[in-house]
């Protein structure tokens, strides 16, 4: 009751602030569970940057949301040197409970850059996984490995992010992604509570046994410049790339090359903007499927994919499987075909469309097919006049050979003579101003290559003699 002689003590620390190191020779934090320990704990109180020394870490650690983060406030792990493969992050998991090598658990605004990421269990490999409404993540010029695998399990994906875990604004950047069952399973919360605004940009995916990359009720994002290579042994069906339930997508310059397996599925649009209105663009990629030994069924295959801009691909497949399309459009309400080249140097169709009346509008396309028919449209259609007459567009279209320069490794860049032929030129899209290589379109050439050619008044020149004088006549 006498105030005046009681006593309290609390042991605090300030919120962590600046650069600090990681392992190596007297280091601020010897390992990463150390640094992650205080972040947890104490919080930040402006932008945080760990600079990790070359070596291998084998810990896993957990990333909450850590009090005082914010977009000036940011957290940012980075190897010391400045390239990925000198700092590596491993663990073996050994169950659901722990999963992961690294854990986004509500974590905001943290990047880990130019670091390599590792999974080592055999039926637990995720390398990164996004929980717990993280958001504002980004994984810059990393190496996200998991191990080399014959399962089809999320399990062994490697990279995970969990139904219902809204995890907006996260974003791949410059990254590989190695082997695993899933190379990104991303998941949302349902049809009208996506995932919004992912980035994956300039990302490799390579190895893995099942789905490259599987996305699920993802709305606005963005799959820039990516390169998908699926080959050797994997899962009887192929899915090379699949976008199920989103809206608003931007799916733009990409490299998608499989070759061999059972049976494949290329590139998978499914419900796009049917449960929440938008307008996507599917523009300036490449898919090639190869080699199946069963069938291919789609190059592209587009399920209610409505209001969508398809313009500037180029699509090849060359099964035998007389039922296979390099592109399928069922009830495409709504969407516009320009500027494509759909060929098929097998036995089925180019494009086949079902039913026919919703495809809002196509033209200056290039359909090539080796087989019986060229196109479905209300009806199989022979040749491109047959298409032409039953839908009353493509009237600028054409069916011609094409050489690309190596389809046998999913390279769809024009080569001669094809390069410098005239009749490929389509027409100009002012919402498509360059092509799959970031080039000026000019004419513009039909597919994802603008053909190489000197743009006018883009040259200086003069006239001089031997002697580097100017000429008084040339």
């Amino acid at each position: 009751t006498v105030s005046r002689n009681d006593s309290a003590v609390a042991t605090v620390q300030a919120a962590i602030s600046g650069s600090m190191t990681i392992g190596g020779a007297s280091p601020d934090y010897a390992t990463f569970a150390d640094a992650v320990n205080d972040l947890n704990a104490y919080g930040v109180c402006g932008p945080v940057i760990f600079n990790v020394r070359t070596g291998t870490y084998n810990e896993q650690i957990e990333l909450g949301d850590i009090d005082g983060t914010s977009a000036v406030n940011t957290i940012t792990f980075q190897s010391e040197s400045g390239i990925k493969t000198d700092v590596d992050l491993t663990f073996s998991a050994t169950s659901t409970a722990n999963n992961w090598v690294i854990n986004m658990n509500g974590a905001k605004f943290v990047t880990f850059k130019n670091m390599t990421v590792t999974a080592l269990g055999s039926s637990y490999g995720i390398a990164v996984n996004i929980d717990g409404s993280s958001t504002d993540d980004t994984f810059e010029n990393c190496e996200l490995v998991s191990p080399n695998t014959t399962s089809t399990s999320t399990y062994m994906s490697v990279v995970y992010s969990p139904s219902g875990s809204l995890n907006h604004r996260t974003s791949f950047i410059d990254c590989g992604i190695r082997d695993g069952s899933y190379g990104m399973y991303l998941y949302g919360g349902g049809t009208t509570s996506t995932e919004d605004d992912v980035l994956v940009k300039n990302c490799e995916f390579t190895g893995q046994y099942y789905r490259p990359f599987m996305g699920y009720y993802l709305g606005q994002i963005k799959f820039h410049d990516n390169n998908i290579i699926q080959q050797g042994a994997t899962y009887t069906y192929r899915y090379p790339a699949s976008f199920y339930y989103g809206y608003n997508s931007s799916i733009e310059r990409n490299t998608i090359f499989s070759d061999g397996g059972a049976y494949a599925y290329g590139v998978y649009f499914y419900y796009e903007n049917y449960y929440q209105s938008g307008s996507s663009r599917f523009v300036n990629n490449m898919i090639t499927i190869l080699n199946t030994t069963t069938r291919t069924y789609y190059g592209i295959y587009g399920y209610r994919d409505y209001n969508t801009l398809f313009a500037h691909n180029t699509v090849t497949i060359n099964t035998n499987y007389t039922s296979s399309y390099c592109v399928y459009s069922y009830y495409a309400q709504g969407s516009t075909f320009y500027n494509n080249m759909f060929y098929h140097t097998g036995a089925g169709y180019a494009w086949y469309v079902n039913p026919s009346g919703y495809v809002a509008d196509s033209d200056y396309n290039l359909f090539y097919s080796n087989g019986n028919y060229l196109a479905y449209w209300a009806g199989n259609r022979n040749d491109l006049p047959a298409l032409q007459a039953a839908s009353g567009m493509d009237a600028n279209s054409i069916s011609k050979s094409v050489t690309f320069k190596d389809v046998a490794t999913g390279d769809l860049h024009l080569a001669s003579p094809s390069d410098d032929d005239t009749d490929l030129f389509g027409t100009l899209l002012p919402s498509v101003v360059q092509d799959i290589d970031g080039e000026s379109r000019v004419n513009p050439y039909r597919g994802a290559d603008e053909a190489c050619y000197v743009t006018p008044g883009s040259l200086n020149y003069s006239f001089v003699d031997g002697d580097g004088l100017p000429a008084g006549y040339a």
